[in-house]
Protein backbone atom coordinates (compact mmCIF):
# COMPACT_ATOMS: atom_id res chain seq x y z
CA UNK A 1 0.00 0.00 0.00
CA UNK A 2 1.41 3.36 -1.01
CA UNK A 3 1.36 6.19 1.49
CA UNK A 4 1.15 9.92 0.83
CA UNK A 5 3.48 10.26 3.79
CA UNK A 6 6.83 10.38 2.03
CA UNK A 7 10.15 10.59 3.89
CA UNK A 8 10.49 14.18 2.71
CA UNK A 9 7.03 15.05 4.05
CA UNK A 10 7.82 13.31 7.34
CA UNK A 11 11.04 15.27 7.79
CA UNK A 12 9.30 18.53 6.90
CA UNK A 13 6.34 17.88 9.24
CA UNK A 14 8.49 16.80 12.16
CA UNK A 15 11.23 19.45 11.86
CA UNK A 16 10.07 21.84 14.53
CA UNK A 17 10.40 22.68 18.21
CA UNK A 18 14.11 21.83 18.17
CA UNK A 19 13.61 18.42 16.52
CA UNK A 20 15.12 17.68 13.13
CA UNK A 21 14.78 14.13 11.83
CA UNK A 22 17.50 13.29 9.32
CA UNK A 23 16.17 12.35 5.90
CA UNK A 24 18.52 9.35 5.56
CA UNK A 25 17.23 7.96 8.90
CA UNK A 26 13.61 8.32 7.78
CA UNK A 27 14.41 6.78 4.37
CA UNK A 28 16.13 3.83 6.05
CA UNK A 29 13.65 3.22 8.88
CA UNK A 30 10.17 4.32 7.76
CA UNK A 31 9.76 1.42 5.28
CA UNK A 32 10.64 -1.06 8.06
CA UNK A 33 8.06 0.52 10.34
CA UNK A 34 5.42 0.62 7.59
CA UNK A 35 5.96 -3.06 6.79
CA UNK A 36 5.68 -3.97 10.47
CA UNK A 37 2.48 -1.91 10.83
CA UNK A 38 1.07 -3.64 7.76
CA UNK A 39 1.75 -7.04 9.33
CA UNK A 40 -0.56 -5.95 12.18
CA UNK A 41 -3.19 -4.47 9.81
CA UNK A 42 -2.51 -1.02 11.23
CA UNK A 43 -1.73 0.94 8.09
CA UNK A 44 -4.55 3.49 7.94
CA UNK A 45 -3.34 7.04 7.40
CA UNK A 46 -4.15 7.99 11.04
CA UNK A 47 -2.28 4.91 12.32
CA UNK A 48 0.74 5.85 10.22
CA UNK A 49 0.57 9.43 11.47
CA UNK A 50 0.44 8.21 15.08
CA UNK A 51 3.47 5.99 14.46
CA UNK A 52 5.44 8.76 12.75
CA UNK A 53 4.71 11.36 15.43
CA UNK A 54 5.43 8.90 18.23
CA UNK A 55 8.74 7.81 16.73
CA UNK A 56 9.69 11.42 16.04
CA UNK A 57 9.13 12.25 19.73
CA UNK A 58 10.73 9.11 21.10
CA UNK A 59 13.87 8.91 18.98
CA UNK A 60 13.84 11.13 15.87
CA UNK A 61 13.81 7.99 13.67
CA UNK A 62 17.02 6.56 15.14
CA UNK A 63 17.03 3.49 17.35
CA UNK A 64 18.32 4.81 20.63
CA UNK A 65 18.96 3.62 24.15
CA UNK A 66 17.76 5.51 27.22
CA UNK A 67 20.72 7.26 28.81
CA UNK A 68 21.39 8.29 32.38
CA UNK A 69 23.48 7.68 35.45
CA UNK A 70 22.92 4.82 37.91
CA UNK A 71 21.13 7.36 40.14
CA UNK A 72 18.81 8.31 37.25
CA UNK A 73 17.91 4.68 36.59
CA UNK A 74 17.40 4.01 40.29
CA UNK A 75 15.07 7.02 40.48
CA UNK A 76 13.20 6.01 37.31
CA UNK A 77 12.93 2.27 37.83
CA UNK A 78 14.27 1.38 41.26
CA UNK A 79 10.90 0.54 42.81
CA UNK A 80 9.95 -1.96 40.13
CA UNK A 81 9.93 -5.65 40.91
CA UNK A 82 12.07 -6.48 37.88
CA UNK A 83 14.94 -4.20 38.85
CA UNK A 84 18.21 -5.48 37.46
CA UNK A 85 21.41 -3.67 36.57
CA UNK A 86 24.03 -4.38 33.96
CA UNK A 87 27.77 -4.46 34.59
CA UNK A 88 27.87 -0.64 34.53
CA UNK A 89 25.21 -0.27 37.22
CA UNK A 90 22.60 0.86 34.68
CA UNK A 91 19.11 -0.56 34.44
CA UNK A 92 19.33 -3.63 32.19
CA UNK A 93 15.87 -3.34 30.61
CA UNK A 94 15.93 0.40 30.02
CA UNK A 95 14.20 2.06 27.08
CA UNK A 96 15.49 1.01 23.68
CA UNK A 97 14.40 1.10 20.07
CA UNK A 98 11.90 3.27 18.26
CA UNK A 99 9.37 3.44 21.12
CA UNK A 100 11.67 2.82 24.07
CA UNK A 101 10.32 -0.45 25.43
CA UNK A 102 11.34 -0.97 29.03
CA UNK A 103 10.83 -3.52 31.85
CA UNK A 104 11.77 -7.17 31.82
CA UNK A 105 8.16 -8.14 31.11
CA UNK A 106 8.15 -6.13 27.87
CA UNK A 107 11.53 -7.51 26.84
CA UNK A 108 10.19 -11.04 27.40
CA UNK A 109 6.94 -10.34 25.57
CA UNK A 110 8.52 -8.68 22.56
CA UNK A 111 11.24 -11.32 22.28
CA UNK A 112 8.56 -13.55 20.77
CA UNK A 113 7.50 -10.91 18.25
CA UNK A 114 11.06 -10.00 17.36
CA UNK A 115 12.23 -13.58 17.05
CA UNK A 116 15.27 -12.91 19.24
CA UNK A 117 15.99 -13.34 22.93
CA UNK A 118 15.86 -9.79 24.23
CA UNK A 119 16.36 -10.94 27.81
CA UNK A 120 19.86 -12.28 27.19
CA UNK A 121 20.63 -9.67 24.52
CA UNK A 122 18.53 -6.54 25.15
CA UNK A 123 20.66 -4.52 22.73
CA UNK A 124 18.94 -6.37 19.88
CA UNK A 125 16.05 -3.92 20.46
CA UNK A 126 18.36 -1.34 18.84
CA UNK A 127 18.43 -3.16 15.48
CA UNK A 128 16.03 -1.17 13.26
CA UNK A 129 14.23 -4.19 11.74
CA UNK A 130 13.68 -5.64 15.22
CA UNK A 131 12.71 -2.27 16.71
CA UNK A 132 10.13 -1.81 13.93
CA UNK A 133 8.54 -5.18 14.72
CA UNK A 134 8.45 -4.32 18.42
CA UNK A 135 6.91 -0.89 17.79
CA UNK A 136 4.19 -2.29 15.52
CA UNK A 137 3.37 -5.10 17.94
CA UNK A 138 3.21 -2.61 20.81
CA UNK A 139 0.84 -0.44 18.75
CA UNK A 140 -1.38 -3.45 18.03
CA UNK A 141 -1.30 -4.70 21.63
CA UNK A 142 -2.42 -1.30 22.91
CA UNK A 143 -4.95 -0.49 20.18
CA UNK A 144 -3.07 2.59 19.09
CA UNK A 145 -4.43 2.31 15.56
CA UNK A 146 -7.97 2.38 16.97
CA UNK A 147 -7.21 5.52 18.99
CA UNK A 148 -5.57 7.10 15.93
CA UNK A 149 -8.54 6.30 13.71
CA UNK A 150 -10.76 8.04 16.29
CA UNK A 151 -8.45 11.07 16.37
CA UNK A 152 -7.60 10.61 20.06
CA UNK A 153 -3.99 11.66 19.62
CA UNK A 154 -3.35 12.49 23.29
CA UNK A 155 -4.42 8.95 24.29
CA UNK A 156 -1.74 7.44 22.05
CA UNK A 157 0.95 9.53 23.73
CA UNK A 158 -0.35 8.48 27.13
CA UNK A 159 -0.31 4.79 26.18
CA UNK A 160 3.22 4.94 24.80
CA UNK A 161 4.82 7.20 27.38
CA UNK A 162 2.56 6.91 30.40
CA UNK A 163 1.90 10.62 30.42
CA UNK A 164 2.22 13.74 28.35
CA UNK A 165 5.99 13.87 27.84
CA UNK A 166 6.60 15.36 24.40
CA UNK A 167 2.89 16.01 23.81
CA UNK A 168 3.18 19.51 22.27
CA UNK A 169 5.76 18.35 19.70
CA UNK A 170 3.79 15.15 19.06
CA UNK A 171 0.57 17.10 18.40
CA UNK A 172 2.39 19.56 16.14
CA UNK A 173 3.77 16.64 14.09
CA UNK A 174 0.29 15.11 13.91
CA UNK A 175 -1.21 18.39 12.69
CA UNK A 176 1.44 18.83 9.98
CA UNK A 177 1.20 15.19 8.92
CA UNK A 178 -2.59 15.36 8.66
CA UNK A 179 -2.18 18.33 6.34
CA UNK A 180 0.32 16.42 4.17
CA UNK A 181 -1.78 13.24 4.15
CA UNK A 182 -5.06 14.85 3.14
CA UNK A 183 -3.99 17.51 0.64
Amino acid sequence: MSSPLTPQNIVFACSQQGHHPVLSDVIANWPLIQAALLSHSALSIPAQIAAIATIAVECNFKCIEEQGSPAYFKAQYGNRLDWAVDNQGLWLWRGRGFIQISTKANYEKYSVVAGVNLITNPHQALVPAIAAKIAAAYYADHGLDIWANRGHWWKIRELVNGGTNGLPYYLACVEHLLTKAYT
